[in-house]
């Protein structure tokens, strides 16, 4: 009688720790859906955040075309002035000759 009461006594303290452990692995399991979940919106957020990075550099390509040909038109506007002024200078020149 004793040991069949030891018996049952271990049986029931065992189906208790296999139900702890059941209990465990289901939380452990949620626990692994939830990472992977998470692993899959890293990823996601990884390719967004490359993507932005390639259009910086796009960008940033962009923006030093635009200051070259910002250099370009100042340049051509100091030449153009240039002209500006030799045509003048040769129009008063032209018009001082007539007149003489």
């Amino acid at each position: 009688q004793l040991n069949a009461n030891l018996l049952t006594s271990k049986i029931e303290m065992l189906n208790k720790q296999i139900q702890e452990l059941k209990e465990g692995n289901e939380i452990a399991s949620q626990q692994i859906r939830a990472l992977e979940d998470d692993k899959k919106e890293c990823s996601k957020v990884r390719k967004e955040y490359d993507m932005a990075n390639e259009r910086i550099t796009v960008l940033e390509k962009e923006n030093e075309i635009i200051d070259t040909l910002q250099e370009h038109i100042q340049d051509l506007k100091a030449k153009l002035a240039a002209k500006e002024t030799e045509c003048a200078s040769a129009v008063k020149n032209l018009a001082g000759s007539q007149r003489s």
